[in-house]
C-alpha cells in the first residue's frame, strides 16, 4: 500500500491516490459510505482538474525520476 499526497510532488492540493496491490495483506474498509466507485471505496464526485492534475504532475516525476537515473547511471560507470 502507498498513498501520494499531490502537493508533495509538485500537483495540486487537496488530491492524492492511494495504491493497493491486487491481494492486500489487510483489509481496507470505506470511512464514508455511498456510491459504487472504485469496488466501494470511494463516495463523492471526483475533483476532474484536480485528478488531471495530479496525473500530470505523476508524470512529470516519473521523467525526471528516469531522466535523473540515466544521468547517475553514467556517472557511476565512469
Amino acid at each position: 500500500m502507498m498513498s501520494i499526497s499531490g502537493h508533495k510532488i509538485y500537483g495540486p492540493k487537496g488530491v492524492g491516490a492511494l495504491y493497493v496491490r491486487r491481494r492486500p495483506r489487510v483489509r481496507i474498509e470505506a470511512l464514508q459510505s455511498g456510491g459504487g466507485q472504485e469496488r466501494g471505496m470511494r463516495s463523492g464526485t471526483v475533483p476532474t482538474p484536480l485528478v488531471v492534475g495530479l496525473g500530470t504532475a505523476c508524470r512529470l516525476c516519473k521523467e525526471e525520476m528516469e531522466a535523473s537515473f540515466v544521468l547517475y547511471s553514467a556517472n557511476i560507470s565512469l
